[in-house]
C-alpha cells in the first residue's frame, strides 16, 4: 500500500488495458474491501489512522477515517457503537486478507 503496508489479498483480478489506463501514476492496483468487512479498533495493531466523522444511520454506524495507505477516506460500517472510537481521535484499522480483493495491472 502507499505507506509501506503490506496486504496480501486472498484474490487478485487483472484488469483490462482500459480499466488499467485509469488507475493513478505509480499506482499498480487498486484494493477493494466492502465497509462492513473492515474492523476498526482503539487498540494498537493494524493501519494507524485518524477518526473523521462518526454517523449513525438508524441500525447502522458508519466511521469515516483517513490514513496514509489509501488515498482516499476509508468507509467502516458497524452494527454496535465502538469502545475508544471518537470523532478526531487515532484508531487502528484491520483488514482480513480473505476480504480484500486487489484489481491490478
Amino acid at each position: 500500500m502507499r505507506d509501506g503496508t503490506e496486504l496480501r489479498p486472498a484474490r487478485t483480478v487483472p484488469l483490462e488495458s482500459a480499466e488499467a489506463a485509469t488507475l493513478p501514476e505509480g499506482d499498480d492496483g487498486t484494493v477493494m474491501i466492502r465497509p462492513e468487512h473492515l474492523a476498526l479498533t482503539a487498540s494498537a495493531g493494524g493501519i494507524a489512522c485518524r477518526v473523521l466523522r462518526i454517523q449513525l444511520l438508524g441500525g447502522l454506524i458508519r466511521y469515516t477515517v483517513q490514513c496514509a495507505a489509501s488515498p482516499a477516506d476509508i468507509l467502516v460500517e458497524t452494527t454496535r457503537p465502538l469502545p475508544g472510537i471518537a470523532e478526531g481521535g487515532g484508531a487502528h484499522l484491520a483488514i482480513a486478507a480473505a476480504d480484500a480483493v486487489l484489481y491490478h495491472r
